[in-house]
């Protein structure tokens, strides 16, 4: 895994790679329709690297491309001339971010739990109450099974802990059934009802 690219919509692209972290920011464009402007990223830096150019570069040719292509109508995509208008426009600066890839799934869970249950119990010694934005989906499960056992064993402490499910779908998705599952039914006496906030 030699870069990983994040898209941040109308706020840019994040790159990160084993040298270091960037945001690429935007023009200021008048968008007419964003169909597109995902796949316009992914074209932008194929053709970047397939050029010889640096990772650098290929960000902002892609940050570049993606606002040339909302301007156009319907499914069009940019094309060089249109993206080259953009690129002296595009701003691309260093982030303080660390990307470390981990063997599997499991080993991934294991660091997740031991970051979270630090920034916990640093966070309750510091201020005496804690707040945690939490997903849903598969990914976490095991996170939280790893949070419920330190719960368990005195080592995470969910009393001072204050939860917003921070994932927002329009229908498919019980938050409720979710968090009662996994975190809310292990820990009932952790855990107040009071302490959890849903989206709506």
């Amino acid at each position: 895994l030699d870069i990983v690219v994040v898209s941040l919509g109308e706020g840019g692209l994040i790159m990160t790679t084993q040298y270091g972290s960037w945001c690429g920011y935007p023009p200021e464009v008048e968008e007419v329709s964003d169909v597109g402007a995902g796949d316009m990223i992914k074209v932008a830096f194929a053709y970047a690297q397939q050029q010889g150019w640096s990772n650098l570069e290929a960000l902002r040719w892609a940050v570049a491309a993606s606002a040339a292509t909302v301007t156009i109508e319907g499914t069009g995509l940019a094309n060089l001339e249109q993206t080259q208008r953009y690129l002296d426009q595009v701003a691309i600066e260093p982030l303080n971010i660390h990307l470390e890839v981990l063997e599997d799934y499991e080993a991934m869970s294991q660091r997740a739990a031991r970051e979270v249950i630090t920034f916990v119990n640093d966070t309750i010694a510091e201020k005496g109450h804690c707040v945690l934005l939490l997903p849903t989906g598969r990914t976490p499960i095991r996170l939280y099974e790893l949070l419920v056992e330190a719960a368990h064993q005195g080592r995470l402490d969910f009393t001072r802990v204050t939860i917003f499910m921070i994932d927002e779908y329009a229908g498919g998705t019980d938050f409720h059934d979710y968090i009662e599952e996994h975190l809310l039914s292990k820990l009932p006496e952790a855990i107040r009802p009071e302490s959890v906030h849903l989206l709506d």
